[in-house]
């Protein structure tokens, strides 16, 4: 596959989280970071999304170096994320479904430079219907949710955000297995749609089921890329030998 590069991170380090890692990520192509805790991977998406910042290295987008000093620079450069603690940091749990889809891109839903009701609930029904969402009316708050219904609705706000790289730490954490059924498909017609995902999974057979390549990390070090396309799907033991 000959794609395009939308991010190339270079020699990056914090401080003695991580040391030296660089890769490459593709449009459309789903990475996944692979390791044990304490390998790095999990500083290692915070500092991709401006949480914390490196000590050393360069990341650039689209060919331009970038500095992420903060989530709203990650977010300026279309990098939106999806956390793992969907309660604390990805939704605003007392407001509803539609406040929370339109408050990354406000601009989309203006008319005459103020907020249209109409348009924000037009927008909202949009990606129900496309991500399937379980609610009966738009405003309904999101603590009311499903933790599966919650996940999208995280999805359909940086997708509103017109964001071109998503960080996903551990998508399917806590929800049941239909639910996982519809973020894999999610993340499939993400990918279809040229953007591109850097994966943490809750498990190595979800890792590689979803990922095309695979990054695994070990005391802070990048340790191997491992080839994960459809037809050349590693087997869990090949990783694992790279994580421990």
């Amino acid at each position: 596959l000959n794609r395009k590069v939308v991010l190339e991170i270079k020699n990056l380090s914090l401080n003695n989280e991580f040391k030296n890692i660089s890769f490459s990520l593709h449009k459309g192509e789903v990475l996944g970071l692979s390791g044990v805790i304490g390998s790095g991977i999990e500083q290692l998406t915070r500092v991709l999304f401006g949480f914390l910042k490196p000590t050393t290295g360069e990341i650039y987008i689209n060919g331009q170096l970038i500095e992420l000093n903060s989530p709203k620079d990650a977010v300026k450069n279309g990098i939106g994320y999806l956390p793992k603690d969907r309660r604390s940091e990805g939704l605003i749990q007392f407001m509803s479904l539609s406040n929370n889809l339109t408050l990354t891109n406000l601009n989309n839903i203006k008319k005459y430079g103020i907020i249209s009701r109409e348009k924000e609930i037009n927008l909202t029904n949009k990606w129900i219907n496309k991500l399937s969402i379980k609610a009966n009316n738009v405003d309904l708050i999101c603590n009311y949710l499903s933790g599966g219904n919650q996940q999208k609705v995280v999805l359909a706000k940086w997708m509103h955000a017109g964001v071109s790289i998503m960080i996903m730490d551990h998508p399917t954490r806590g929800i049941d297995v239909g639910a996982k059924k519809e973020v894999y498909g999610v993340i499939r017609d993400l990918t279809n749609r040229g953007i591109s995902i850097i994966l943490v999974s809750d498990t190595i057979e979800e890792t590689i089921g979803l990922s095309n390549n695979i990054i695994v990390m070990k005391d802070g070090e990048l340790t191997q890329i491992v080839n994960s396309n459809k037809g050349k799907k590693p087997l869990q033991t090949e990783i694992i030998k790279y994580m421990v």
